[in-house]
Formats: C-alpha cells, sequence, structure tokens
C-alpha cells in the first residue's frame, strides 16, 4: 500500500499536475504539517510510510521540512561513522566512511545519486538546452553521468574519512551537520531555480525565499545546537559558531551554484538537479569543516 500511495503521488509530479488535492472528507481533517513531514520522510527515505497525493503538495509548500529529514540521517550516519571507527570501533575512519556513505546511499534509495548521474549526463551533453534536457532524463548513464556519480561519491568517502578524528566527538558532529546542509542546498537550490513539468517541478514552483530561509536558519540551529551540546574540548565556543555558520555557508552556495548551472545548461530546476545538488553538497560542507578546523588550530602564520 504504501508503495502503491507514493507511487501515486510522484506520478503527479511526474506529470506536472498541481492542481489542488481533492477536499478531505469530513471527520477526516488532516494537519498539512505533519501530511508533508510524512510525504518528506517517506520520498527521501526508506522508511514504510503512507502518504497522499495532498501530503506530497503539502511538501511541496514546506520544502524547509527536508532539514528535518537531513537531521535524522545526520544523526544515523554520524552515529554509526563514530561507533565504527577507531579508537571505539574496529574500523580506519576510511572503511568507516564507504560504510556510512553507503548506507546513506540505501537509506534514499540511492535517489539523490541517480539525480546526480542524470545531472552529469546533462552537463556534458552537446547542444541547447532542450537537448541537455532530453539527455538528462535518458535512463541510460553516460560518460558524464558516470563520471560525477564516481567523483562525488569519492570525494565525500575521501572527505568523510579525513576529517580530523583526534577532535572530540567530531566524527559523530561532522556527518550530521553535513546531511542537515544537504538538505538545506536542496531547498536553497529549489528557491533560486525555475521549475519545469516533471518529477520535482512542483517543489521547485512552490518553494520560495521564505522556505530557503527557514531552512538556513533550521539548519544553522540544529547545527549549532548539537554543536554546542557536544561540544568538543578542543574547541571553544567561538570556534563551534564559526565552523556551524561556514558548514551552512557553503551549503547555501552549493545550492545557489547548483541553481545557477542548472539554469544555464537547463533553463530550469528539475528533480535530478535537487539530487544532484544533496550529493554536491555532502563533500564540499565536510571539506569546509576540515578546513576550518584546521585554519583554526592550526593557522598558518
Amino acid at each position: 500500500m504504501r508503495g502503491t500511495m507514493l507511487s501515486a503521488a510522484l506520478s503527479r509530479l511526474y506529470t506536472g499536475d498541481t492542481t489542488a488535492p481533492e477536499p478531505v472528507k469530513e471527520g477526516g481533517r488532516k494537519n498539512p504539517a505533519f501530511g508533508a513531514l510524512k510525504a518528506a520522510f517517506s520520498m527521501f527515505t526508506i522508511l514504510p510510510i503512507d502518504v497522499e497525493g495532498e501530503d506530497v503538495m503539502h511538501l511541496s509548500k514546506r520544502f524547509w521540512l527536508v532539514v528535518l529529514v537531513g537531521a535524522f540521517l545526520g544523526v544515523v550516519a554520524g552515529g554509526v561513522m563514530y561507533l565504527l571507527s577507531d579508537p571505539v570501533g574496529p574500523f580506519s575512519p576510511l572503511v568507516s566512511a564507504v560504510i556510512v556513505i553507503f548506507m546513506l546511499f540505501s537509506f534514499n534509495r540511492f535517489l539523490h545519486l541517480d539525480g546526480l548521474s542524470d545531472f552529469g549526463d546533462g552537463m556534458l551533453a552537446m547542444g541547447d538546452k532542450e537537448r541537455k534536457i532530453v539527455i538528462m532524463k535518458d535512463s541510460h548513464v553516460g560518460a558524464g553521468g558516470l563520471g560525477y556519480a564516481i567523483i562525488f561519491t569519492l570525494l565525500s568517502v575521501a572527505a568523510l574519512a579525513t576529517l580530523p578524528f583526534h577532535i572530540q566527538y567530531l566524527l559523530f558532529l561532522a556527518p550530521l551537520v553535513a546531511e542537515v546542509g544537504c538538505k538545506c542546498a536542496m531547498v536553497t537550490c529549489a528557491a533560486l531555480g525555475e521549475s519545469r513539468e516533471g518529477l520535482g517541478g512542483i517543489f521547485v514552483k512552490n518553494t520560495k525565499g521564505t522556505s530557503a530561509l527557514i531552512a538556513i536558519v533550521l539548519a544553522l540551529v540544529i547545527g549549532l545546537g548539537v554543536m554546542m551540546l557536544l561540544k568538543p574540548e578542543d574547541l571553544d565556543y567561538l570556534e563551534v559558531v564559526v565552523l556551524a555558520v561556514i558548514a551552512v555557508l557553503a551549503s547555501i552556495v552549493v545550492g545557489a551554484w547548483m541553481a545557477r548551472t542548472a539554469m544555464k545548461n537547463f533553463g530550469c530546476v528539475n528533480g535530478d538537479v535537487l539530487g544532484a545538488a544533496n550529493e554536491v553538497a555532502r563533500p564540499i560542507i565536510l571539506l569546509a569543516i576540515t578546513a576550518t578546523i584546521w585554519f583554526m588550530t592550526s593557522p598558518p602564520w
């Protein structure tokens, strides 16, 4: 039932059906925010949650709620990274990073990686915008899609494996903040792009600057709150604030850059671009965290 209902909801997005959902029958009135949250977890995780078309429509108008999905995935990813990596766990950071990245891909059914692959094919295609969109929607994976998927996956693994693990709790905090930032990048990208019929177009159409602002504030509150709660002894409070702000700024930059790149090459932002933004943001945020810590603890002067 869950798969059928989700498929029907996604079908509406694919066909560009943005009409209002049918009125809820008397006695069955739903909370739009709760329905949107259910849709967010149903669409972007493997959790077996039943959703209807109206829930997806509610999510499209509250796309900032996906940041909470990022927080959930971040807690899982950070917990696994921390518990598996030496000295707490039995594995090296590299092995743990591979497991965590594979786990994140699996948790969203490889949805965002597929978007990154399609985005890569479109970026390397020759021709005008319409031609690029046709290539991006092709079910076959070309050299561009394969290259983008491999490069950014390897970069994510490397960025996660080379975190300064001597910083207390960082192996938990960095993946958490990064996943929150990934979803913030998606919302920013949607807010700054223009929609087109197809999968994900309804999210871009209904996501305005207000949603992006809420996502940014929420990402900053979550990131800063968790980092303050588990403040590493090697960092003072000001450095923790700087680290959280840099991570969120990195997510905003990635989202804005992805939207600008998509508008230039495709004339729109669609579901593939949003998924690609998620995957591109992860290594960039992790690298920004590592570079910021290096700069604060080992300045070049």
